[in-house]
């Protein structure tokens, strides 16, 4: 269980990390579409949107990762619980058993 709320904080913590990218790289597109392109600034923002590009792609990655492991430790969260269920039922009923067999001793 802890492990699973540790997956789904890391989870949305790159699902932020690529949401904030990818603002961040819009809003740049916006500033290079508004300046002058033939400047340096031009290029320093061009570089800087390639980069931002990388890591969103990076963040995205690692977003779907990070669900995918979320995805497994809830599956095998409950295939424990089921089986948590199926061995607790055993163990009753093999209680009965043992109670009933001992009330049989005793007449």
């Amino acid at each position: 269980v802890s492990n699973n709320a540790t997956l789904e904080a890391q989870s949305e913590a790159f699902r932020k990390q690529a949401e904030s990218a990818s603002r961040t790289a819009q809003e740049l597109l916006d500033r290079e579409d508004d300046s002058n392109a033939g400047g340096d600034d031009g290029k320093e923002n061009a570089k800087e949107i390639e980069e931002l590009k990388t890591k969103l792609v990076e963040a995205r990655k690692a977003t779907s990762a990070a669900e995918a492991n979320v995805e497994a430790m809830k599956a095998q969260a409950l295939a424990t619980n089921a089986e948590y269920d199926r061995l607790a039922a055993e163990h009753a009923n093999l209680q009965n058993e043992l109670t009933d067999d001992q009330g049989k001793k005793d007449l």
